[in-house]
């Protein structure tokens, strides 16, 4: 048997993922086989099994390897530097114009918001998701009580009330687009949309 090299082994994980994500998207999450993604990437169904432990865990992975698109579209946000509400607003709007302009990242949202069945083998990955969204909520509160106490948020403000306002309305706004895309540009939307919201959060 001839050793894959590390390229090798990386773009037949690669190509699984992408597979998975058709088919996925495709059959929904309960109604498709490995068999169906491993044909799909032309590879056999064993080379799942190098790279994956199982059906969950393949989508898992696709879910959170995504997800990290969205953690470099708040890293980019904090490196311009500028007030809180200035960092603020381009993360959220970042993170809405993302969700038009990339098919990858919209593709893997509407997997799991639409065509997810809620399984016993997902469990493990569900809790996981809980645990980063409650990382997140406490890092959006964190920057809400600085701009707090540099007088640019409300001082009235739970901070712990506005991250979970923040993640809301935004996670909101992305249901609402993917429900029906063809309503509104998301692009074109987004500063107006997060302006609300930075308007309601921000010093009089």
């Amino acid at each position: 048997m001839v050793r894959k090299t590390k390229e090798e082994a990386a773009a037949t994980r690669q190509a699984l993922l992408d597979a998975a994500l058709i088919v996925f998207s495709q059959k929904g999450y309960t109604a498709a086989t490995l068999e169906e993604i491993a044909e799909h990437a032309g590879v056999s169904r064993g080379a799942i099994y190098w790279h994956f432990r199982s059906k969950a865990d393949l989508y898992n992975a696709l879910v959170e390897e995504t997800s990290t698109r969205a953690e470099s579209i708040i890293q980019q946000a904090v490196a311009q530097r500028g007030s809180i509400l200035e960092t603020h607003r381009r993360i959220m709007t970042g993170l809405l114009v993302m969700m038009e302009e990339e098919p990858t990242y919209r593709a893997v949202q509407e997997l799991v918001l639409f065509k997810t069945e809620v399984t016993p083998d997902l469990e493990e990955g569900i809790k996981a998701k809980a645990a980063a969204l409650r990382t997140v909520e406490a890092r959006v509160a964190a920057s809400l009580r600085e701009g707090i106490a540099a007088g640019e948020v409300r001082a009235d403000l739970d901070p712990l009330i506005g991250a979970r306002a923040s993640l809301t309305y935004i996670n909101g706004i992305i249901f609402t687009w993917l429900v029906d895309p063809q309503a509104f540009s998301l692009r074109e939307s987004a500063p107006a949309l997060v302006d609300v919201y930075i308007r309601g959060i921000a010093a009089q």
